[in-house]
C-alpha cells in the first residue's frame, strides 16, 4: 500500500509538472525553438526542473530553463509558482529584472530556497541575446562549430541574497545556437544513458 501511495504521488507529481510545462513552442522563420523534457524515472525522484519559452510584445523572446532543489509535489509546487511569475512578468521585465522578481518569492516560499535558473532574452532582430544567471549550469553558444560556454552575468541561486542581479550581453551570428538545460542533462551523460561522443 505505502509503495503504490508513492506511485500515485509520483504520477501525479509528473501528470502536474507536465501542465506547468509549455504547450507549445514559437515557430517563427527567424527563430526555431526546441525542447527535451526527459523526467526521472523513479518512483521518489520527479523533480522542479522546468523550462518556459515567452513571446513578447516588441518581437524579443525570453527563454527560462529553472531547476527546484528536492523532488516531489513540494518541488513541483515551487516549479510552478516560479513558472507563474516569469509568465506574468516576461513582458517587459529584462533578464536581470525577472531573477529579482523570482527572488522576492523565494524569499516567501522555502521549497522554492535554492532554485537555480538561466533567462535569456534573445531580441527582436536575433542579433543579440541578453542573460543572467542564478546559480545555473552555464548555458552554451554555438557558431560555426565552436562552442563557448557563457560564463558572464553570473550570480548566487534563488532566495538567499539581496543581490543586484547582473546581465551580460553576447552578440548573435547566423545561424546560432544557443543550448539551455538542467543538471538532469549533465547527470544523464555522466551515467552514460546519453553518450556524450
Amino acid at each position: 500500500a505505502w509503495v503504490r501511495a508513492r506511485e500515485v504521488e509520483h504520477e501525479f507529481a509528473l501528470a502536474l509538472q507536465r501542465n506547468l510545462l509549455p504547450a507549445s513552442l514559437p515557430h517563427r522563420p527567424d527563430l526555431t525553438v526546441e525542447a527535451e523534457y526527459l523526467p526521472a524515472n523513479g518512483v521518489f525522484d520527479v523533480g522542479g526542473d522546468w523550462y518556459d519559452v515567452l513571446e513578447r510584445p516588441d518581437g524579443g523572446t525570453m527563454l527560462v530553463v529553472g531547476d527546484v532543489v528536492g523532488h516531489g509535489v513540494a518541488a513541483i509546487g515551487a516549479m510552478g509558482q516560479l513558472s507563474s511569475v516569469c509568465r506574468a512578468v516576461a513582458d517587459e521585465a529584462s533578464p536581470a529584472m525577472l531573477l529579482d522578481y523570482l527572488d522576492r518569492l523565494a524569499r516567501r516560499v522555502p521549497s522554492a530556497v535554492g532554485a537555480t535558473a538561466v533567462c535569456v532574452l534573445i531580441d527582436a532582430d536575433r542579433t543579440s541575446a541578453t542573460y543572467t544567471i542564478a546559480g545555473h549550469p552555464r548555458p552554451l553558444l554555438v557558431e560555426g562549430g565552436e562552442v563557448t560556454e557563457l560564463n558572464d552575468g553570473v550570480s548566487t541561486p534563488l532566495g538567499y541574497s539581496d543581490e543586484q542581479r547582473v546581465e551580460a550581453v553576447v552578440r548573435l551570428a547566423r545561424p546560432s545556437t544557443l543550448v539551455l538545460f538542467t543538471d538532469g542533462l549533465i547527470d544523464l551523460i555522466e551515467a552514460g544513458v546519453i553518450n556524450n561522443s
